[in-house]
């Protein structure tokens, strides 16, 4: 399997990326995108690593991959599907949103439902089966763009004014298409090896030059990436910053000069129902967020962990006060108790060939996320306090 050291000589080729209106030279050594870069490839040294149980052998081809690459076809598969997210997700605490692992599971289920990719006036199943295997097996990291620039919430990109504002189709040829405009939010874009670009947003029958599903190399001719302002550089030392020193994942806004995509790239084209098909008959919008439930779990118990040692620090747990705030945290203990993930595996494959959480289930848990994140953060303020301006920094350690 792909090692760190692989994923981040990856990283050197000719990228457009661009932060505060300059172009970044050198992705893996930029003090912006080097903490995250080095973070993600610890995650695959540690998926290549035989006893994190994140490897499992791919039966078609008998080769090593990456088990966060492959549609869990029963319910042993979703629960080791579980179990591998839980370990990539503890070396992050929870804080990497968009690991490899999340867009991972869209074109896993992607692959596993073929049939959604056939029913346009183009049959693109071989393609998506195609791009999944290459996916598995060169241990890929992919980013999405899947969200129309904000120009207009009253309407769809037909009615802007100016040309192809959100990315869309500049021309067709035989060998593939021309793509002009821009898309969001690709986080981890810049690290990335490839972005998956396509519309999450409803569009109408007008729509149509917008309706696309297509994969794109991160260091494609024409292709810039505009990065927000990074967090990162920021961050004097690991000491102080223990979070934003590793995890800062940067979004861009992704911007496509006349892109050439060839054919066995595209997965959806000029096709308004079919992205419906994609992200919902397929399983993967499900299965996408629920590997997003698995990570945010173990933030959860990550914040939940760190109130718990401020309040000793300070000698607050044996207060009335600790007590009565303590009750909060019941009602988000559902979040990663035992019998919610054993509610929430199926007993059996879904109408083909991928299995996927209980929708309704899954939907009320991440409901749940807003207020548990408050909750979460409103309890390590109240038992911090002033406490934390008595921590010398690390030049005084």
């Amino acid at each position: 399997m792909r090692s760190g050291a692989d994923y981040l000589a990856a990283l050197k080729g000719p990228r457009r990326i661009y932060l505060d209106g300059a172009p970044v030279e050198d992705v893996a050594h930029h003090p912006a995108f080097a903490p995250i870069a080095k973070t993600i490839a610890e995650l695959f040294d540690l998926a290549a690593d035989p006893e994190s149980g994140i490897s499992v052998t791919d039966p078609a081809s008998g080769s090593t991959v990456n088990r966060l690459f492959t549609p869990p076809r029963s319910r042993e598969d979703l629960k080791a599907y579980r179990e591998a997210a839980t370990t990539w997700a503890r070396h992050t605490h929870g804080w990497v949103g968009r690991s490899p692992d999340h867009v991972g599971a869209f074109v896993a289920a992607f692959s596993a439902h073929p049939e959604a990719f056939s029913q346009g006036e183009r049959d693109f199943s071989a393609n998506i089966a195609a791009y999944h295997k290459r996916v598995l097996e060169e241990n890929l990291y992919v980013s999405y763009a899947i969200i129309p620039p904000q120009v207009s919430r009253a309407t769809t990109a037909h009615a802007w004014e100016g040309d192809l504002i959100q990315a869309g189709v500049a021309e067709e040829r035989e060998d593939g298409i021309v793509i002009r405009g821009a898309q969001m939010l690709a986080t981890g874009g810049a690290v990335a090896d490839e972005i998956f670009v396509s519309c999450i947003k409803p569009l109408g029958p007008e729509d149509a030059d917008f309706a696309l599903g297509f994969a794109v190399p991160v260091d494609a001719e024409g292709l810039k990436l505009y990065c927000r302002r990074p967090y990162a550089p920021a961050a004097t030392s690991e000491y102080d910053y223990p979070l934003t020193s590793r995890y800062d994942e940067t979004d861009a806004l992704v911007v496509f000069d006349d892109v050439f995509i060839p054919w066995d790239r595209v997965f959806v084209y000029r096709d308004v129902a079919g992205l419906r098909r994609q992200f919902f008959d397929t399983g993967a919008h499900v299965f996408g967020n629920w590997q997003a439930q698995i990570r945010f779990m173990v933030k959860t118990q990550f914040i939940a962990g760190l109130a718990r040692k401020v309040a000793r620090s300070t000698g607050s747990t044996n207060s009335p006060a600790w007590s009565r705030n303590s009750v909060s945290w019941l009602a988000s203990r559902p979040l990663w108790n035992r019998r919610y993930w054993r509610r929430n595996t199926p007993r059996s494959r879904t109408r083909t060939a991928c299995g996927a959480p209980v929708l309704v289930r899954c939907t009320a848990r991440w409901g749940c996320r807003p207020s548990c994140t408050r909750g979460c953060w409103r309890s390590c303020a109240t038992w911090s306090a002033a406490a934390c301006c008595r921590c010398p920094p690390a030049s005084r350690t």
